[in-house]
């Protein structure tokens, strides 16, 4: 599985990055939501994987272009958030297939991907 790590601190992305190829993922990394849409048409994703909390362009945004470019696509947000039931509905309708809450442990991130 390919998998686009979005996340604006480079810490989260390298130990995504690390674990995920250790478990035999490629994996592709952008440090905002407008690189990730770059990545995303340059490069076959079977899924993305985003921090909700990102300068330039925040993860719902970025879910919700995402949803229109590739409705298809799933996507994983990562949060350290508290989301109302309206805005996980909205995400989830935009592609959303997991919320992951931050701090997380990475064998729960491991069986989020084994389920897709």
């Amino acid at each position: 599985m390919r998998i686009l790590i979005v996340d604006d601190e480079e810490g989260m992305r390298s130990l995504l990055e690390d674990f995920l190829g250790e478990l035999n993922h490629g994996v592709l990394t952008a440090t905002n939501g407008e690189e990730a849409l770059a990545r995303l048409r340059q490069a076959k994703v079977d899924v993305v994987m985003t921090d909700r909390s990102m300068p330039v362009m925040s993860g719902d945004e970025l879910v919700r272009r995402i949803s229109r470019e590739r409705p298809h696509l799933p996507i994983i947000m990562l949060t350290a958030d508290v989301l109302s039931g309206e805005q996980r509905e909205e995400l989830i309708k935009a592609g959303v297939v997991a919320f992951i809450k931050k701090p997380f442990n990475l064998s729960s991130l491991a069986d989020v991907l084994g389920h897709l």
